[in-house]
């Protein structure tokens, strides 16, 4: 088989012909490397190179992210990778990768920003400037990292300067928080609480006098109801107990009540969400740089609870000579959590 080499120019036209064969004609596309690289702990690889576990995501996974944290936000966007939140606007979630390895050490995996080990609280960084986020759970995460990176590997890479010219980006997200998951199926009125604790009581009594030789004595099941009710040591109405529930187990329609009984109105309240962000793109033939602000307002609907953020990056790159190339990459975070006010009883 013979084989030829020849070198041409981007998009031109090959012309294929052999003897015996039909003509065909193939042109050339600008991509130079079609296979998606991935990042990895000693940088970067085509993904048919990769053999271990390896996710990605990118920036066009993030934008569509609506959570002020960008850890909390990938929950059930990557497998295997286990995301723990406490709910508290904020809060830093709880990562598993590769399980519990230890009862006493830490299972949290080593989060690298931008090629450094990062300590900190991910929530000072904003998801608009992020580029992209690779979880490692393989082998070679310990073959840079060592120990370090036995829990798996996280590594955030932030966006930075990349085409010439100047770019804008611009971005306004707002929402609300509130309560998804409903309560289960109790008692939430004061009403239906002594109906159902004065049945219980005169049902048990009725019982009692249906069993086999059982003589009528001592209070009626209606009294043993009322007895019962008073126990409770509180009435939330105006009438006596002994007026609350009838001999026929009806609720007295009369009966008021003397303060508010929706609880939940004094804990939960629906609450605001509010993030903008702006990006800066400048470059030339010398420097790239990315520069961005950040502001989030996060109510939790928990009364009394919220996270406010505001942030600057500044990453620049130089380009000092053809080999050699200066990095930068500078931010600053403000940022505020509230918590509300928890307390127990100390009979508890």
């Amino acid at each position: 088989m013979r084989k030829k080499q020849c070198k041409v120019g981007a998009l031109a036209m090959i012309l294929l012909a052999e003897l015996g064969f039909a003509q065909s004609r193939d042109s050339l596309s600008k991509e130079q490397a079609i296979q998606e690289v991935v990042v990895v702990a000693f940088g970067k690889q085509k993904k048919e190179e990769i053999t271990g576990s390896v996710q990605s995501l990118k920036t066009k996974d993030l934008a569509n992210l609506q959570n002020g944290n960008i850890l909390q936000g990938i929950g059930g966007k990557v497998a295997g990778v286990q995301v723990i939140s406490s709910g508290q606007p904020g809060s830093q979630p709880t990562i598993r990768m590769r399980g519990i390895g230890s009862i006493n050490a830490s299972s949290d995996p080593l989060i690298v920003l931008d090629g450094i080990p990062y300590n900190g609280n991910l929530n000072s960084i904003p998801g608009t400037d992020i580029e992209s986020i690779s979880f490692l759970e393989d082998a070679s995460s310990n073959a840079l990292y060592g120990s370090r990176g036995a829990n798996g590997v996280i590594i955030v890479n932030t966006k930075r300067g990349k085409s010439k010219g100047l770019r804008i980006e611009a971005d306004v997200k707002t929402g609300v928080n509130f309560r998804s998951i409903e309560d289960y199926s109790v008692y939430t009125s004061p009403q239906d609480y002594y109906t159902a604790f004065y049945n219980r009581a005169r049902i048990g009594e009725v019982a009692r006098l249906t069993q086999p030789g059982a003589v009528p004595s001592g209070p009626s099941p209606h009294d043993v109801g009322i007895t019962a009710l008073a126990k409770l040591g509180y009435n939330a109405y105006n009438v006596p107990f002994s007026t609350l529930i009838g001999k026929d187990g009806i609720f007295n329609p009369d009966a008021q009540l003397l303060y508010q009984d929706n609880w939940k109105k004094l804990i939960f309240k629906p609450g605001l969400r509010r993030e903008a962000s702006l990006g800066i793109t400048a470059n030339n033939d010398l420097v790239k740089s990315y520069t961005s602000l950040n502001y989030l307002d996060d109510q939790g609907y928990l009364i009394g609870s919220g996270f406010k953020r505001f942030g600057i990056r500044s990453n620049l790159d130089y380009a000092i000579t053809q080999k050699l190339k200066l990095t930068s990459s500078l931010s600053y975070t403000y940022s505020k959590q509230d918590f509300p006010i928890l307390f127990s009883s100390p009979e508890i």
